[in-house]
């Protein structure tokens, strides 16, 4: 049987953020952690005029466009708010829940932390 193989039935991929509303279920893949940890728990909004400043939710980026780009206070425009660049952070916004250790890209970390997960299911295994 092959390591691929393996991994495949050791279903190794757990949500590692504290906050998750599902923390137990495990992922067939790699891509399907990844998907998950991104849409669920890295997504941000980002303005298109301001687009280093990123909101962790939809209220907070309202706020942003009612404060920074509506004058009239009492409304926000549909379309301004059909502007809503939903996106995905690319830096690190943590360190590894796991060893601690920092890295400098969001995929680094993604990279790392799957490491950990694969070896801790294969040392799961009977030698």
């Amino acid at each position: 049987m092959n390591r691929a193989h393996l991994l495949h039935d050791l279903r190794p991929y757990i949500c590692t953020y504290e906050d998750c509303g599902n923390p137990d279920q495990l992922y067939d893949t790699r891509q399907d952690w990844i998907q998950h940890e991104n849409s669920l728990h890295r997504r941000v909004f980002r303005c298109p005029e301001h687009p280093d400043q990123t909101f962790p939710n939809l209220d907070g980026y309202r706020r942003h466009l009612h404060d920074a780009h509506v004058s009239n206070s009492d409304e926000i425009s549909a379309t301004i708010i059909n502007y809503v660049s939903e996106s995905i952070l690319t830096s690190p916004d943590r360190c590894c829940p796991i060893c601690t250790l920092s890295l400098a890209t969001a995929r680094e970390l993604q990279s790392h932390i799957a490491l950990h997960l694969k070896r801790f299911s294969l040392f799961s295994l009977p030698r």
